[in-house]
């Protein structure tokens, strides 16, 4: 098995879960056993009710196959054992699944909600308790979920207007490699024909002008803080730099 890295300890460690965590769920995992297929034919039957989950279903096969890939996940992943490096990989398919299809977290944590409430009726027996408990739970997750819905969104726009910004530059930086193609040519020309002076040093200068206004559109990317992070600016830079480079090759 492969060793869990450091970050995926840190997050364990930050939600606080370790061996007593999963033991102290023995009890209620023999419980869920017996109760798991009729909490997940609801689930779907809650689910499906609004058209943005109905889309994600071709037909009955594909529920079968979600709610048994569900039924393992409980039983004999996230409340069988510590999350490990499967766990963690398994939880990255997952997300993978959705991109695919289309589901967004939103979606994704609506369906905990329930599966939440549910499982709390198995878990507390009291009425009074349970209530608060479970309103407790549908804030908090709807709390998450527009958090989130509200960072991805953010995100969302800050990679189309960092991707309008490579574009236009990609385009401008093609314009002006093709214009000093032809300035360099125009020069090599000139001083096999012993042209004058003053027309070789316009030459030049319009070869200078293409430069400088090249290196203003990349100080312009490099300096684009306010769209990426440190790391990933150096990154996307280090990919352009490596197009210019090939293009005047």
């Amino acid at each position: 098995m492969l060793e869990m890295n450091e970050r995926k300890r840190q997050r364990l460690q930050a939600f606080e879960i370790e061996e007593a965590t999963i033991e102290t769920l023995r009890p209620f995992r023999s419980a869920l056993h017996a109760e798991i297929d009729g909490i997940l034919d609801g689930f779907y039957e809650h689910m499906l009710e609004f058209p943005e989950m109905r889309r994600r279903f071709s037909d009955q096969d594909s529920v079968k196959r979600a709610g048994r890939a569900q039924r393992r996940h409980w039983l004999d992943s996230l409340l069988a054992q510590m999350p490990d490096t499967a766990y963690f990989k398994k939880a990255s398919d997952v997300a993978d699944a959705h991109l695919r299809v289309g589901l967004t977290p939103e979606w994704y944590i609506a369906g905990y909600s329930y599966v939440l409430k549910r499982f709390m009726d198995l878990l507390i027996a009291d009425d009074a308790v349970k209530a608060p408990v479970v309103a407790l739970n549908k804030l908090v997750l709807l709390d998450i979920a527009s958090v989130i819905e509200t960072f991805i969104g953010a995100k969302n726009r800050l990679m189309v207007e960092l991707l309008r910004r490579t574009t236009a530059f990609s385009e401008e930086a093609i314009g002006l490699c093709a214009d000093l193609d032809e300035r360099q040519r125009g020069l090599r020309e000139q001083l096999k024909d012993n042209s004058s002076k003053e027309e070789m040093l316009a030459t030049i200068d319009g070869l200078c002008e293409s430069i400088e206004r090249l290196r203003t559109r990349l100080d312009e990317l490099r300096t684009s803080d306010k769209l990426v992070q440190p790391k990933a600016r150096a990154r996307t830079e280090s990919g352009l730099f490596g197009v210019i480079r090939k293009l005047f090759k």
